[in-house]
């Protein structure tokens, strides 16, 4: 026999060695089982496992998104628990979107007994440390504010492990169109076991004008506490093969009283004012619409800009006056006097139905003409609105934004003029808009391109259609505060509220100190109308037994003012001073905002879980000097990023949820390595990234306890792998009664007979996952520790349940018995050694040839 021949003829015989090595060591059929294990394919997602036997691949057991709203300030925990259900590393996602105005204020993951916590951190010195742990190698993340509400994390995550994902973020309820309006974006990614969404409204004010989608359970719990809740089984996720993606919007009021300086929340002299009379009655408009009819409008876009126009001219009431202005490259002026629906209203329709999109876009001198016609009116008991609507950029005339700011306030200096700027679409100057309105007493919003743009640009209009009041101030007494949000407002509109948070300074003499008036004052439609109220400063408010935030709620507000503020400035030094605010308060309250990022990082105690910065159990209560410190952290990779409107998840990420997980743009160096994301990465999917092959697990301790029996010695089995922190329950996958044995023996019980039975006879925490080892005992081992660790899978059949004790146990029944015998014709070390002995033998024959 040639070299080479003898060389194949020893592979063939290694081969088949390896193989009798497994059988022999598994004698038991159930050791045939974990082979085919070994050898088979565990891929696909186990949540759309219809066939006998246990899901596999990832598998989305858990969604939960619970909110908050107590006083008008939502706080939303999106908790969401996701096992890798496989012997082979797989990588797992994690998107959410979040509403764009809302901050997202703490991050945390659970992998396999360890917690990873975001900590909120300056931009650049997060920037840094993150450069730093990355060069170091080790396992860091960043989560940052971008333009819009997209947040998404990814891990590469080892066999059979469950990861649990936490976020948190605040937001304050808005009132718009006589509606508080809350939305929860619906979309795991995948058929999830346990979905459950919930949002608790809880308010000081009587709950009113309740709405939801048919499909979302409404509890009336008083008149001041409503629960929406949507729980949908496993057959009513089945939107596609994603699984559920909606979203649930619910919608409320409260009622309002007549008169008064409005409701007063308390707590520990942080306090909210939130102010809507109700009876007032309207003041009249002066409008002056000024509509983009560039070529760019053409289609749709202008064909929705008739309808919404036609639409608003019906809504106009009898004293409001108004007048259209159109702009390309030429401007066109329907009437520069105002006038009134009444005698011209089938002109003014016959306007708009006539409007053709062409030319070039004269921005500059649209708005202009615009204001200068709104400036005529000049009627000091009417509030003069200037609407101006656009899809793109400045192509003609005067295009520098800084030039256009600078005319525009020119124009308008002086003036109550209140410009809001509509944008529609998303290829356009919407910095430009923005900066326009805010910095002229008005309003930006962008207007989505889709089937109901009409409808949005009537929406806004009916907002600002019917103001109530203007040039609002609230006076408090002199030195009664510390710190408050804008005291002032230009316009108060009947379908929404005027919010001021702040501090109480809380430091009088005498109590009658405590109790202080607090007065608003505005311009009505005849005459200024002034509301009076007095405030307990130290009489902390409790609503259903629930404290709410202001604490929370004015850090929040303070900082959106701020950062309104810095965009309109222009003065370096103030911008500078009002960035250094946002900072500071940002980094206070753990918010991401565009200043801060969070730098998500591994708690240094695996033990201890990471103090959130707020009460999860109500998402209310404030800081205070003895929250629990947040632990030390030494080095996951996350991400916060834009999604154009009407995105889902899947449309970014092809193959998130699917089973086949998306590919992030660094790879994990090892089995639980976590995988940084950027833009790119959102639309990069459909590759499966698993390992090759198995290995056998390197030793690791196993202790075990027996949970729900009458003594210590009989229950079911749960165990504690690594010294980890957390016991999970052991699952029936090749388990037998050697292994059982060792059990017993480990736990200082009798070993000799113990008898394997149903788990169900013991009762037990539901959710506990355990990675299954496949343990090959010969029986005599001190403990499991010293058994054959041969590899590692995932089972999802029966739990396993052991009685040590000598004779039948009372805790268990009979017809649970299993069919394990455990019997063994050869012990799985007997057999290695057979296995050695042969491989020396053949390698000997080998050397003699």
């Amino acid at each position: 026999m040639t070299s080479a021949a003898m060389a194949r003829e020893l592979r063939l015989v290694f081969f088949l060695l390896a193989v009798g090595h497994y059988a022999a060591a598994s004698y038991d059929p159930r050791c045939q089982e974990i082979s085919d294990a070994f050898a088979g394919d565990f891929s696909g997602s186990g949540a759309g496992n219809d066939g006998e036997g246990p899901s596999v691949g990832v598998v989305y057991r858990t969604f939960h998104i619970n909110s908050e709203v107590v006083a008008r300030y939502a706080v939303t925990t999106i908790t969401s628990v996701v096992v890798n259900n496989d012997t082979l590393s797989r990588e797992l996602s994690f998107l959410v979107q979040i509403p764009d105005t809302a901050f997202i204020s703490n991050f945390t993951m659970f992998v396999d007994g360890r917690s990873y916590y975001g900590l909120a951190t300056g931009k650049q010195e997060a920037a840094e440390q993150f450069e730093a742990y990355q060069q170091a190698g080790e396992n860091v993340g960043l989560v940052e504010a971008r333009a819009r509400n997209l947040f998404g994390v990814r891990l590469n995550s080892a066999p059979c492990s469950e990861v649990t994902f936490v976020l948190k973020y605040e937001e304050l309820m808005v009132r718009k169109l006589s509606r508080f309006k809350h939305t929860l974006n619906l979309n795991p990614g995948s058929i999830v076991e346990d979905f459950q969404s919930r949002v608790r409204v809880v308010d000081e004010q009587e709950v009113t004008s309740l709405d939801a989608p048919d499909y979302v359970d409404i509890e009336r719990i008083s008149d001041f506490e409503v629960v929406f809740s949507y729980s949908p089984s496993v057959y009513q996720q089945d939107d596609s093969k994603h699984g559920l993606a909606r979203d649930m919007v619910v919608e409320y009021d409260v009622k309002h009283p007549a008169m008064g300086a409005g409701l007063f929340v308390v707590d520990d002299c942080y306090f909210a004012q939130f102010f809507s009379p109700s009876g007032v009655e309207p003041v009249p408009v002066d409008l002056v619409f000024v509509i983009d009819v560039s070529g760019s409008m053409g289609g749709r876009k202008i064909h929705q800009t008739k309808q919404a126009l036609k639409t608003i001219i019906n809504q106009l009431r009898l004293k409001d006056r108004f007048t259209m202005v159109t702009f390309e490259s030429r401007i066109g002026i329907w009437k520069r006097e105002p006038v009134s629906v009444k005698h011209y209203y089938s002109e003014a329709l016959q306007f708009a139905q006539n409007l053709r999109a062409r030319g070039g876009t004269d921005f500059n001198e649209g708005l202009l003409t615009g204001a200068e016609i709104i400036k005529t009116f000049g009627d000091p008991d009417h509030v003069p609105l200037l609407v101006i609507l656009t899809d793109g950029q400045p192509t003609n005339g005067v295009t520098s934004t800084e030039d256009i700011l600078k005319n525009a306030k020119e124009a308008l200096d002086g003036t109550r003029v209140s410009l809001n700027c509509l944008g529609f679409g998303n290829d356009l100057n919407y910095d430009l808009l923005e900066r326009l309105a805010l910095s002229n007493r008005g309003v930006p919003r962008r207007i989505y391109e889709g089937s109901d743009a009409a409808s949005q640009l009537e929406g806004f209009f009916e907002e600002i259609s019917v103001p109530i009041l203007h040039d609002l101030v609230v006076k408090f007494p002199a030195g009664s505060v510390q710190t408050t949000s804008d005291t002032k407002l230009p316009i108060l509109f009947d379908s929404n509220e005027f919010v001021v948070a702040g501090k109480f300074s809380c430091d009088g003499a005498r109590p009658d100190d405590d109790v202080i008036a607090v007065q608003v004052t505005g311009m009505g439609s005849s005459a200024p109308i002034t509301f009076d109220s007095t405030v307990d400063t130290r009489v902390d408010t409790i609503i259903a037994g629930l404290k709410p935030s202001p604490e929370r709620l004015s850090a929040y507000l303070l900082i959106q003012q701020l950062l309104e503020k810095a965009k309109i400035t222009e003065s370096l030094d103030e911008k500078e001073a009002i960035q250094q605010r946002v900072l500071t308060l940002s980094l206070k309250y753990n918010f991401v905002t565009p200043l801060t990022s969070l730098l998500v990082v591994e708690s240094s105690d695996p033990g201890r879980d990471p103090q959130p910065p707020i009460d999860t159990a109500s998402g209310a209560g404030p800081l205070t000097d003895d929250t629990p410190p947040v632990p030390t952290f030494g080095p996951i990779a996350t991400t916060f990023g834009k999604v154009p409107s009407g995105t889902t998840l899947q449309d970014l990420d092809p193959g998130f949820g699917s089973g086949v997980p998306s590919l992030g743009k660094r790879a994990a160096r090892d089995a639980e390595d976590l995988t940084l994301m950027d833009d790119e990465d959102f639309f990069h999917g459909g590759v499966d990234r698993r390992s090759a092959t198995t290995s056998p697990i390197p030793v690791t301790e196993v202790v075990p306890r027996l949970v729900g029996g009458v003594t210590d010695c009989e229950g079911r089995l749960e165990v504690q792998v690594g010294g980890g922190p957390t016991w999970a329950r052991a699952l029936d996958g090749f388990f037998g009664v050697n292994e059982a044995r060792v059990v017993c023996r480990q736990l200082g019980c009798p070993s000799d007979e113990p008898i394997m039975a149903n788990a169900g006879s013991f009762a037990t925490e539901p959710g506990l996952v355990f990675q299954m080892f496949a343990y090959c005992c010969s029986g005599g081992e001190r403990n499991m520790t010293e058994c054959q660790q041969l590899g590692s899978m995932c089972s999802y059949r029966d739990t396993i349940a052991i009685s040590c004790q000598e004779g039948p146990s009372a805790g268990i029944d009979d017809d649970g018995f299993g069919d394990h015998d455990g019997s063994s014709a050869l012990t799985c070390r007997s057999m290695t050694s057979i296995v050695l002995l042969f491989v020396a033998i053949f390698t000997r024959l080998f050397a003699l040839s």
